[in-house]
């Protein structure tokens, strides 16, 4: 991770960064879009040094959101992207942001990336890619494209390759805020019970009522 120079480890693309996030450091959070995987639980924020850094069209939604607990910047070299996705069985639409820093590409989660990759790999030094999902709907596309220098990926909290970039903070997802609340002391936390089927299975959690252990396992 040496390429990215030390300025990278303040600076969490979505919920991803290179070291640990530490609320005593002024932090910069990237935004690519607004998506509950890719935002941060707010309470994981109150207290900490953080700045957000979005493009122009998202700047409203995260003002409205985190205004409250910390500072928000717009940031003018920004890559439009289209997010084709499927949500629910549905096929829906999203715009995603790119962002150009230093000649480095942070490249969102978006319906081409093969393509954009193409397109831009020359143009920067380096590409940090989001994790592309499997519930999008993209071209023929692996996250072991060889044209990714750092791949950032939300789901996971441990790095499975040396150039994986992991979660460092807590998203905004059921999962996620379970594990923070748990974090924060107390042998259980205990979480009501959802409204609908339809949402436990959404989240895939199928318990009436789910019970959180301090090492955040949930039972």
């Amino acid at each position: 991770m040496k390429e990215l120079g030390k300025e990278w480890q303040r600076r969490l693309i979505d919920v991803c960064c290179i070291a640990p996030f530490d609320p005593r450091v002024q932090t910069e959070i990237w935004l690519t879009h607004l998506h509950k995987d890719h935002i941060p639980f707010k309470p994981a924020l109150i207290g900490s040094r953080v700045k957000f850094m979005v493009a122009e069209n998202l700047y409203d939604d995260v003002k409205k959101r985190y205004s409250d607990v910390a500072e928000i910047e717009t940031w003018g070299d920004t890559l439009k992207l289209e997010h084709m996705f499927i949500a629910a069985g549905i096929r829906r639409v999203a715009w995603t942001y790119g962002y150009f820093i230093d000649g480095v590409l942070i490249l969102p989660e978006c319906t081409k990336p093969r393509t954009t990759l193409k397109e831009y790999k020359p143009k920067v030094s380096m590409v940090l890619c989001s994790r592309q999902s499997h519930n999008q709907i993209l071209e023929p596309f692996s996250n072991n494209d060889p044209d990714i220098d750092y791949l950032a990926d939300n789901k996971v909290w441990n790095p499975y390759r040396w150039n994986v970039i992991p979660k460092r903070i807590h998203a905004d997802i059921r999962v996620d805020i379970l594990k923070y609340f748990a974090e924060k002391g107390g042998d259980v936390c205990t979480i009501p019970p959802l409204k609908t089927l339809k949402k436990l299975k959404t989240q895939g959690l199928y318990a009436q009522r789910c019970f959180v252990t301090k090492d955040g396992g949930v039972k």
